[in-house]
């Protein structure tokens, strides 16, 4: 029997899938937690040493791949969930990491729990660096204006500023400025966590393009374009995480 720990910023996600789990896979699956916060899922996959875990990437206080990161040990098998067919389901595809999109079909969470039961007992760890090697190895986006995508290499992206339901998008070289039809939050599902952060509601940065980085007047980077954005004080501390600081 699998013991599944369930761990979604979205509290319905989390019914539905314990719900289902029980429906369909009741016989190989026994779900013995379920946390909207990642920090709380960390405690709990120490405390109650899961062999499955069902993990959302995007979520407020930590990506799925920074919580991973962070415990470092994983010694238990993976089925990420995720909203969007976009960038992270490339490097899925190519990995043995199992990867459901919402809402959860149920032939395809069947299919997962067989996937995992016939895994070899040494996969878990290796096949997450494998990923994360491949989520590493994306370079180009869809920008999406209107019924037109763009394609864009990720490191032409200075940062991207909240429009309303939009999002302006600064580029490094000739073309100053996109505008897509995706929010702020969408471009933050889409852009890899290892090069971006959101810093404030209205702004996402790309840590190759930072110049200054200074606690005064609250908090704010200078680019290397020259333009000062501000660092919300509730993202200060994920943020020096996320930087590597240890000072603050």
């Amino acid at each position: 029997m699998l013991k599944a720990l369930l761990i979604d910023d979205e509290q319905d996600a989390l019914d539905t899938l314990e719900m289902d789990l029980k429906k369909y896979c009741a016989s190989a699956v026994k779900v013995i937690g379920k946390y909207k916060s990642p920090v709380e899922g960390m405690i709990a996959i120490r405390r109650l040493k899961p062999n499955l875990v069902f993990l959302d990437i995007q979520m407020p206080e930590l990506s799925g791949f920074e919580m991973l990161e962070i415990l470092k040990d994983i010694d238990f098998n993976l089925v990420f969930i995720t909203a969007h067919d976009d960038y992270a389901v490339k490097a899925f595809k190519v990995s043995a990491v199992d990867y459901l999109l919402k809402p959860v079909d149920k032939n395809e969470l069947m299919a997962a729990i067989e996937k995992v039961k016939n895994r070899q007992p040494s996969g878990p760890k290796k096949e997450f660096e494998v990923l994360l090697e491949n989520v590493k190895q994306i370079t180009t986006i869809a920008i999406k204006n209107q019924k037109e995508y763009r394609f864009l290499g990720v490191d032409e992206i200075m940062y991207c500023q909240a429009d309303g339901n939009f999002s302006y998008l600064y580029l490094d070289g000739e073309r100053r400025k996109e505008h897509t039809s995706y929010s702020l939050g969408k471009m933050e599902e889409l852009l890899p966590p290892h090069l971006f952060f959101r810093i404030h509601a209205s702004f996402i940065i790309n840590r190759n393009f930072l110049k200054k980085y200074t606690t005064k007047e609250g908090g704010y980077l200078i680019m290397k374009s020259g333009v000062k954005l501000s660092v919300a004080k509730s993202r200060k501390v994920e943020f020096d995480k996320w930087l590597g600081f240890n000072d603050s």
